[in-house]
């Protein structure tokens, strides 16, 4: 099977992640200046550009410091399973 010419990947900027999810924009800056996210891309305009792949973990970072996290224990999760998540995320974002 060929992949569908229509699909389409939803991206989206910084004003439209933080709404989808509670986050304050220097708050996301700030997960992607210490690596707690990974760094966006960028549009001709220079604008970050997200996917569903920041937007899936930022959520993930939102809902443990919910549930109590410290960003110490969210950023030691993170580095523990980030050799796969960063593979994964350059799939799906390549």
């Amino acid at each position: 099977y060929a992949p569908c010419s229509n699909y389409k990947v939803k991206r989206m900027r910084i004003g439209e992640l933080a709404r989808a999810t509670g986050t304050k924009a220097e708050t996301i800056r700030y997960y992607e200046r210490e690596g707690i996210l990974p760094s966006a891309g960028r549009t001709d305009s220079n604008y970050r550009d997200y996917s569903e792949e920041h937007l899936a973990a930022l959520t993930f970072v939102r809902r443990a410091r919910q549930l109590g996290f410290s960003m110490a224990q969210v950023d030691t999760e993170r580095r523990a399973s980030s050799a796969a998540f960063r593979a994964s995320f350059r799939l799906r974002s390549g």
